[in-house]
């Protein structure tokens, strides 16, 4: 018996990665309900969502980060929503707080009975003049979050982060580190251990969430092909960043189509570069440069993730 598609819910992010006068997030929920015969919802800036009778998830692209001391914001934003629960601003019953953006983790962390999610991306580091003055704190984690609820509403948060990337274009040269305190995945390794598999198995619900896929960027993830919107097939030109992510990539597909088996997935904000624009990446080489075709290449990437 085959077994049933996750629905997908996309948020919008910051309006220089997508078209400047068209809500391009909102195309591209079109094409995988045309083209994947999917359940999609555009969920637009922000939305408040029900996760499971009454629990909530507060989800927005946008979200503070305090790169240097990044678990003040968080802390002081579960507080925030909090008071605003107590007061009657925000509906009672948040018990996640979803923000993207800044293609992070640090910050994550449960106060005061809220989670607090920073999301990871799938790029990695953007150069630009603003991003290279700040680069050791501008280094993305690459990966996902599991969130997965219990039969009797239990939250629990799963961290899935692989080993992030840094390319220098000019010199064509992919710089990783050969060892790491932190732990990451293992994309060779496409088995899950104790206690990942009783915790999925008596999931009442599983959410996969990402964010920042920035579809042509020359250090993000990207397909080897995709079929533009004339019917033609394209097959751009990858970097080796691009390469070295689209195999996590894979690894991902391969993981949550055996393993996850999500129920949801959300995809908030940012999943493309963009148009060039002057202000910030005009003077900046592309993989796909063109919206309508990095629109199609997160359709045929998003086709890979739920088969």
């Amino acid at each position: 018996m085959e077994s049933k598609k996750p629905l997908i819910r996309i948020w919008s992010g910051t309006p220089v990665h997508q078209s400047i006068d068209t809500r391009q997030h909102m195309t591209l929920v079109q094409l995988i309900k045309s083209e994947l015969k999917t359940d999609a919802f555009y969920e637009g800036d922000f939305s408040i969502i029900d996760i499971f009778k009454g629990k909530k998830a507060l989800v927005t692209h946008h979200g503070r980060s305090g790169y240097r001391y990044p678990f003040t914001p968080a802390q002081t934003d579960a507080e925030a929503i909090a008071l605003d629960m107590l007061t009657g601003k925000l509906p009672w019953g948040i018990k996640l707080y979803v923000t993207a953006h800044k293609h992070t983790t640090a910050g994550s962390m449960e106060h005061a009975g809220i989670k607090v999610i920073r999301c990871p991306a799938f790029v990695g580091f953007i150069p630009y003049q603003g991003s290279l003055t700040m680069l050791p704190h501008y280094l993305s984690d690459i990966g996902a979050w599991l969130v997965i609820i219990s039969k009797d509403g239990r939250i629990r948060l799963q961290e899935w982060l692989y080993p992030s990337v840094l390319y220098n274009e000019d010199k064509d040269e992919l710089t990783m580190s050969g060892k790491s305190e932190k732990s990451y995945v293992d994309p060779e390794k496409k088995v899950i251990d104790e206690p990942l598999p009783t915790l999925l198995k008596d999931a009442s619900k599983v959410i996969l969430i990402l964010a920042d896929l920035h579809v042509g960027e020359i250090c993000s993830v990207c397909p080897k092909s995709f079929v533009d919107t004339n019917g033609i097939v394209r097959s751009p030109r990858l970097t080796k960043a691009n390469e070295r992510v689209l195999y996590y990539w894979e690894h991902l597909c391969h993981m949550t189509k055996t393993f996850f088996k999500p129920t949801e997935i959300w995809l908030v904000g940012d999943v493309f570069s963009g148009q060039m624009t002057v202000r910030f990446e005009r003077s900046r080489r592309m993989t796909i440069g063109n919206i309508d075709d990095q629109t199609n290449a997160a359709l045929e990437l998003i086709r890979q993730l739920i088969g």
